[in-house]
């Protein structure tokens, strides 16, 4: 009798598990127990070492699993709210296989889970470092075309300064600091000014010359 009144006739009543015991209980409060600790390391063997999809493959690896628990010395425990007490259900192999069978149902649930949410952390680190491949990439073609532009136009202003000399044409050098104009003449141009100043100095030789003479005759016409 429990002291609620409940009878326990044909129950095993367990007060205290035992460390290589495996305990059933809603929420995570015994997910630490020693016992339920080697329960999920058998889980994870059996589930590497092994496919089952179907139910008939899944009660063979919970069978497994409750012989290796026995030969351990533990047993299969279930907590009944309503007396407040543990009972023993080893004995009963159909519903220790069904709880075997829902926690390597969630234990795969979970490697799935996250398997899916590390390929997703993947793809997207992969997309991130692929963006950024491609923005420097982008990046350093455009200083490159910069670059190119920039010494195509430097070259361009020279030939085009250095090309433009022709006869009788005014050349303008293009610099940051300072401008330079030369003038280039031909030959007859020199020819020509040169005649003129020939003339000019025959001219002036003659003007020259008759103001002398008038001198002369103008001392002579004074003192005579």
């Amino acid at each position: 009798m429990t002291p609620s009144g409940q009878s326990t006739s044909g129950l095993s009543i367990i007060e205290c598990p035992r460390s290589v015991d495996v305990i059933f209980r809603p929420g995570t409060s015994m997910f630490s127990h020693p016992g339920n600790v080697t329960f999920r390391g058998l889980i994870e063997s059996k589930a590497h070492n092994r496919i089952a999809t179907k139910r008939s493959d899944k009660e063979k690896v919970a069978l497994e699993i409750i012989r290796e628990v026995q030969r351990l010395g533990g047993r299969f425990l279930n907590w009944v709210p309503t007396i407040g007490y543990w009972t023993d259900i080893s004995n009963q192999v159909p519903i220790c296989v069904d709880k075997i069978v829902v926690s390597y149902r969630d234990y795969k649930k979970k490697v799935r889970n996250h398997l899916t949410a590390t390929a997703t952390a993947t793809a997207a680190n992969n997309a991130n470092v692929n963006a950024a491949t491609a923005t420097a990439t982008a990046t350093t073609a455009t200083t490159m075309v910069t670059t190119n532009s920039n010494s195509g136009m430097s070259g361009n202003g020279s030939t085009e300064n250095g090309s433009h000399h022709g006869k009788g044409e005014s050349v303008i050098s293009a610099s940051p600091l300072h401008t330079t104009t030369t003038t280039s003449l031909d030959c007859s141009t020199y020819a020509f000014l040169g005649q003129q100043s020939s003339s000019y100095g025959k001219n002036n030789k003659r003007k020259r010359t008759g103001a002398a003479n008038a001198n002369n005759a103008r001392d002579c016409f004074l003192f005579s």
